[in-house]
């Protein structure tokens, strides 16, 4: 199989996982500890703080993950964000 693949580039594959496994990291952190900020701040009493408590963590989860992707030069972040410039730029 190898022969007709050619190279497989498995030290690629496995240093993209790394720097996205730590952009997850930073994600989980982040949703873990302002959920838990929030939900001892506030409480959870009503519908409107659990939307709070819902999506402002997944919100800052995201942009953590896109911080940190970015510092650590995730490539497929960059080919995503090119791709969304080509698409909303014309």
């Amino acid at each position: 199989m190898r022969k007709r693949i050619k190279r497989l580039n498995g030290r690629d594959i496995i240093l993209s996982f790394l720097k996205i496994a730590g952009a997850s990291a930073a994600l989980s952190a982040v949703c873990y500890g302002s959920y838990h900020f929030l939900l001892g701040r506030y409480g959870s009493a009503g519908l409107a703080l659990r939307l709070v408590e819902a999506f402002v963590p997944i919100a800052l989860g995201g942009i953590a993950f896109v911080v940190t992707a970015k510092l650590l030069g995730v490539r497929e972040l960059q080919q995503l964000i090119g791709a969304l410039r080509r698409k909303f730029a014309s």
